[in-house]
Parts: C-alpha cells; sequence; structure tokens
C-alpha cells in the first residue's frame, strides 16, 4: 500500500512504556513478535491490515526502545498477559484482533485465555501453547523436541545467551536467523541491519528473560494454576513447515484449546520467521481469515 502513514507512538501500558508502530483506521489489530525481533518483523503485513484496521505493532517488553526491566519475574507469563490487556486500554480498546508469531504467540494464546471476550480473531504464527509444549516434553518426552529446545537450555545461564549472540557485532544472532530460516534470501544485508539496529538499542537480556521465566508458567500450567480457557475467538494457526525450534504437532494440538472455530495452515517450504520468509502466502491467508 503506497503512501501508507507509519505512526510512531509511546504508550503507558502495565507500569512501562511501550515503543509502538501504527497505521490505518478501524477495529484494533495488535500485531504481536517473538524472540528476537521488533515490530519490523511485521514490515510485510502492516500495509495489508492496515486497509481494514487499526494496526498497532508494539515492540515487546524487553526489546527496542519499549522499557526492559532488570528482574526476570517482570517477564512472567501473566505480566506479559498484562502487557497485551494494557496496551488494548492505551489504545482505548476494549476488543482486538491479535496477529502474533513466536512468544507473541505463546503470550496471545495464553491472553485470550484469560480474557476470551477481549478477542475478536486470534493468528498465532509457529508458536505453541504453554502447557502443550511442557506435556511434550515432560510427559511424552519427546527427544525430538527436547532436542530442538536446546537453547530453552541455554538461555538459563546467566548472562551467557544475550553475550554470545551479541558477539561479533551480532554475527552470532545473524548466524541463528539464518539456521531457523529456509528462504534465507528473504534475509538481506539491509533487512539484517535494520534487525541488528534495534538490538544495539536494547540488547537481549529482556528477551532471553522470557525464557529464563519460563519454567515458573511451565510448573503453574501444569499444576492447573495458570490458563481458564477455553479461547472462544476463531483461530488461525500458520506454521512454517520446517520448523528446526518447535514441533508440527504443537501447531495442531492448539485446536483443543479453542471453542470458536480453528484453521491450520502448513506453508510448505518456509522455516521458522514464517511472516517473512514467506510474506505473499501468509497474506493470503490473513486476508482470507480476516475479511480484508
Amino acid at each position: 500500500m503506497s503512501g501508507l502513514e507509519y505512526r510512531d507512538v509511546r504508550v503507558d501500558a502495565n507500569g512501562i512504556t511501550f515503543h509502538c508502530i501504527t497505521a490505518g483506521e478501524g477495529p484494533l489489530c495488535l500485531c504481536l513478535h517473538g524472540f528476537p525481533e521488533s515490530w519490523y518483523s511485521w514490515r510485510n503485513q502492516i500495509p495489508l491490515l492496515a486497509r481494514s484496521y487499526s494496526v498497532v505493532v508494539p515492540e515487546m517488553r524487553g526489546y527496542g526502545e519499549t522499557e526492559a526491566p532488570a528482574d526476570i519475574a517482570a517477564y512472567r507469563l501473566p505480566v506479559l498477559i498484562e502487557d497485551v490487556r494494557g496496551l488494548m486500554q492505551a489504545f482505548g480498546r476494549d476488543k482486538a484482533t491479535i496477529v502474533s508469531h513466536d512468544w507473541g504467540g505463546i503470550i496471545a494464546l495464553h491472553y485470550a485465555e484469560a480474557y476470551p471476550d477481549t478477542v475478536d480473531k486470534l493468528v498465532v504464527m509457529n508458536a505453541p501453547h504453554l502447557g502443550d509444549y511442557a506435556e511434550l516434553l515432560y510427559g511424552q518426552k519427546s527427544l525430538r523436541q527436547f532436542a530442538k529446545g536446546w537453547y530453552v537450555m541455554m538461555n538459563q545461564i546467566p548472562g551467557f545467551s544475550e553475550n554470545l549472540l551479541a558477539a561479533g557485532d551480532y554475527a552470532v544472532f545473524e548466524w541463528l536467523i539464518k539456521r531457523y530460516a529456509v528462504r534465507k534470501e528473504v534475509f538481506t544485508p539491509e533487512v539484517m541491519e535494520r534487525w541488528k539496529e534495534n538490538l544495539r538499542k536494547s540488547g537481549l537480556r529482556g528477551g532471553v528473560n522470557y525464557y529464563r521465566a519460563t519454567r515458573w508458567a511451565v510448573q503453574e500450567i501444569r499444576r492447573g494454576r495458570l490458563g481458564v480457557g477455553p479461547i472462544t475467538a476463531p483461530v488461525k494457526v500458520i506454521w512454517g513447515e520446517v520448523d528446526r525450534a518447535l514441533e508440527r504437532e504443537l501447531g495442531y494440538s492448539i485446536e483443543k484449546h479453542t471453542r470458536g472455530g480453528f484453521e491450520f495452515h502448513l506453508v510448505r517450504g518456509s522455516g521458522h520467521w514464517v511472516q517473512q520468509e514467506a510474506a505473499d502466502e501468509v497474506n493470503e491467508e490473513l486476508s482470507s481469515f480476516l475479511n480484508i
């Protein structure tokens, strides 16, 4: 969409200040990014969504120009859920469509369980429900998922991951992105420089703290203390076929948490960064599901 106006705004929500990119007019659509990304990961979807929505793309807690609390407890799942609720209220809305990927998808799923009446439609890309993730690891004892989740264990070591990934002006980070991609050609030098530029503002400690706080959330879910469900909004899962971080069954298993309708679309020949690797196909699925 040529000539689209992007607005750079800051809002207070859930006790911190969020940096957001906004565009378009209409009902609210929140786009929630994952690790280790920024609003820029949605650059190919914003013009489409802005045709029908007031699009708000926050840099999540700990990223870019959004505040990054130092305490690991500030990244526990209930806090992240309240971030979404706070962002919705900051923009004067009581309901939103949510489009999400990776950690943004995890948060969106659990938010939709906690506040089902505030979600119009939900799109999740390559992200699990944490209860299913825990069951696959600890219940079924999936060695494949355990092997794929090596980085989760690495992220528990204090100070290690954020320093390693930043080494060589984020050269290790760039290797990680391309390692988990199939269509590596979309990550041009220009794209990677924009990505690194954002990370230079915040570092990666905030993003890594999401993982450090996960053990608590998994324990609470397994004890039945977190998550009220079910998700009553229609849910669309879009899944990059070659995800080296997550087993595909985690995408299918989201259906059991839904009551408002469920669709699943597998993007062939795409890796984990599906909305960037297969932007045209993802946008076609969004257009159909959201009636844009």
